[in-house]
């Protein structure tokens, strides 16, 4: 038996393996080829729809990005015009308030203080007890008709250096003519 093994022949092209039919391999290859075009064109379609699902998904974000992008811009313009009526509001408030301050300084221009007058002085007439007063404690007022508008505040007040109620403060509003 060995001896037979010997004058077999194992050499590669006299292996059963090896001997294939040159007609069967070609038949072969062909149906692989046509396999991997089916199998490549299965993927070309699954991609195609999947590209077509992602292209229309984008599209709808897209819009929803456009529409937000309108807005904020649209928002951008409001607060710009805001911008501008604050703006012009806090000039026109600066006006007013100037406009107040000029007012208070104007009616404190014609105020008089007296101080270190004896309490009930005035007595009854305060304004009365201001015409007869003024020309005596100011010499350029007198022989000068005193016009007082309106008495504005007395007030009593108390020091620690003074005795209580010796001092009045009297705040009139006159006009010399």
């Amino acid at each position: 038996m060995s001896h037979s093994r010997k004058l077999a022949d194992f050499s590669p092209s006299s292996s059963p393996i090896k001997k294939k039919n040159k007609s069967a391999t070609a038949v072969g290859r062909a149906d692989m080829e046509d396999n991997m075009a089916i199998t490549i064109k299965r993927f070309e379609d699954i991609l195609k729809t999947e590209l077509a699902a992602m292209r229309s998904k984008f599209c709808s974000h897209m819009t929803t990005v456009q529409n937000m992008c309108s807005k904020v811009d649209f928002l951008i313009g409001e607060q710009r015009e805001q911008k501008k009526v604050i703006n012009e509001h806090t000039g026109r408030l600066d006006a007013l308030e100037q406009q107040v301050i000029d007012l208070q300084d104007r009616s404190r221009r014609s105020n008089l203080r007296l101080l270190g007058l004896p309490e009930g002085a005035e007595k009854d007439d305060p304004i009365g007890f201001l015409k007869r007063s003024l020309p005596r404690w100011l010499p350029s007022l007198s022989g000068k008709d005193i016009e007082i508008e309106r008495d504005l505040l007395i007030v009593y007040w108390q020091f620690s250096s003074c005795k209580p109620g010796n001092s009045v403060s009297l705040m009139y509003n006159f006009q010399c003519t």
